[in-house]
């Protein structure tokens, strides 16, 4: 039986036991670069694309805490260390174009699509020499039949989300470690399943 997204849920709130402090820290640091890019004339876009890195290596803090590890809030620094930075930027980039010309169908078309690549961060740390369009077309894989679970793991928080904006969104910056946390055990579940379905395609770290 497929575990529940109010298993997920619990799983998260398990992991976060503890660590709410420097994941409320990771997510406030992301905020804060992510309004100042958008304060420097000409250059922000840019500037913003060469974030992409953090945006991967939060990804990666709230998998080590959904494993019971102790990150530190400098992990979302992780993703411009020699041998990562050119494939976490060069992967998000790419998975963000794959969806932007999606999008130019339809928003419908997007959002699947969104859903279909949503663990390819994930699937970067736990396999370094994935990168590209290898580790989307993973993503996209372990994702067929997983959409919609995913889709109902999101709507779980739409009534937090709700609140968190009678808080003038101050509230995003609980939930968001918590919904981090909760993604990240939804890709340890559904890759675990898929691998267990396709052993011959098993990887391994490297």
């Amino acid at each position: 039986m497929n575990i529940t997204s109010k298993e997920i849920r619990l799983l998260a709130r398990n992991s976060l036991q503890g660590k709410w402090g420097v994941s409320i820290g990771v997510i406030f640091i992301t905020i804060i670069l992510s309004i100042g890019v958008n304060f420097i004339p000409y250059i922000g876009y840019v500037i913003s694309i060469l974030l992409f890195p953090i945006t991967v290596a939060v990804e990666w803090f709230f998998l080590s805490i959904s494993r019971k590890e102790n990150p530190a809030v400098d992990m979302i620094f992780t993703g411009y260390e020699q041998g990562n930075f050119a494939r976490t930027l060069g992967t998000q980039l790419l998975r963000n174009i794959y969806i932007f010309f999606w999008s130019l169908l339809f928003i419908i078309p997007a959002i699947i699509k969104s859903f279909s690549y949503m663990l390819t961060n994930y699937l970067m740390k736990d396999y370094p020499g994935l990168k590209y369009n290898a580790a989307i077309t993973l993503s996209r894989k372990i994702m067929d039949g997983n959409k919609g679970r995913a889709f109902i793991l999101q709507l779980t928080f739409l009534g937090w989300a709700l609140l968190c904006l009678l808080t003038l969104g101050i509230g995003f910056i609980f939930l968001a470690p918590y919904m981090n946390a909760a993604n990240a055990h939804f890709y340890r579940i559904v890759k675990e399943e898929y691998f267990e379905k396709h052993p011959e395609e098993q990887l391994f770290e490297m």
